[in-house]
């Protein structure tokens, strides 16, 4: 696992991110192959992102519920290999949680308990990020600069500050889309007002910073690319969960997240 900076993640969490990547990777080039998501000629795309709609429509995602369970399944078995929930829970969300698939869309709510909705976000990330895989070209992000994905529909994760030029790219929390947005806004309530945007570092040599809007009270970690250290490639994924003190030191301060809220989103209904 390569992250910016690795002190905050012990061996175990790392082994732990890695097995879930290598399940996303696995499944995406498992999925790569199906026709899950019927692809937007180039006119209909475009006409999607001048209007400010994402591309995927949820209602026609087309994926076998046999497909979901073993994802589903896969997740389980890490999180009880690094003894991260009972046995027993587990047994208990395959009783409840898979049978609701053949009635109900996978989608996490808030009325679902932690364990279930994180199961439920990895399966989501795994199929909705082989969808984006997919339909990548079909995108323009300079054309978008909105605050949420322009596939999918979800909040951003992380931001990233390009090595290059420090421009400002956001990640999907979901399909792990990445979009240029602009330095100067709040991805929350669009206000340019530079007195209500500010940030603070982790420390000042550390590439890991906290943008936030003192108008609206939303936040987003991000990471300056021009501070790390050369080689390797950088996983906002594994960033996002290494740096989970940042969203402590946030929320602390009165800030709040809306990843996983969607723009035009919706649920994954599994084929009968």
């Amino acid at each position: 696992m390569t992250t910016c900076e690795s002190g905050h993640v012990s061996t175990q969490q790392a082994d732990f991110y890695e097995e879930l990547i290598s399940i996303q990777s696995a499944y995406k080039e498992r999925l790569g192959e199906e026709e899950l998501f019927p692809k937007p000629d180039k006119e209909q795309a475009l006409e999607r992102i001048k209007k400010g709609i994402p591309l995927i429509k949820f209602d026609e995602i087309r994926i076998k519920g046999e497909t979901i369970k073993g994802i589903l399944d896969d997740v389980c078995n890490i999180l009880i290999k690094y003894e991260l929930c009972k046995e027993e829970d587990i047994k208990q969300l395959k009783t409840d949680g898979f049978d609701k698939l053949k009635s109900a869309a996978l989608v996490p709510d808030n009325e679902m308990d932690v364990l279930t909705a994180f199961v439920f976000t990895m399966a989501e990330r795994i199929i909705l990020g082989s969808i984006a895989d997919k339909l990548r070209d079909s995108i323009d992000d300079s054309r978008w600069l909105r605050g949420y994905c322009p596939m999918c529909g979800n909040k951003p994760q992380m931001a990233r500050l390009q090595k290059e030029d420090g421009k400002r790219f956001l990640q999907c929390g979901i399909c792990s889309t990445q979009w240029q947005f602009m330095r100067i806004k709040c991805i929350y309530c669009g206000t340019e007002d530079q007195n209500d945007l500010r940030f603070f570092w982790a420390d000042d040599d550390s590439p890991y910073r906290v943008d936030f809007c003192r108008k609206c009270k939303g936040y987003i970690k991000t990471i300056d690319e021009r501070k790390c250290q050369e080689g390797g490639e950088i996983n906002l994924f594994i960033e996002d969960l290494s740096t989970a003190y940042l969203d402590i030191l946030a929320v602390e301060q009165g800030y709040q997240t809306s990843r996983g809220d969607k723009t035009g989103g919706g649920s994954i209904q599994a084929m009968q």
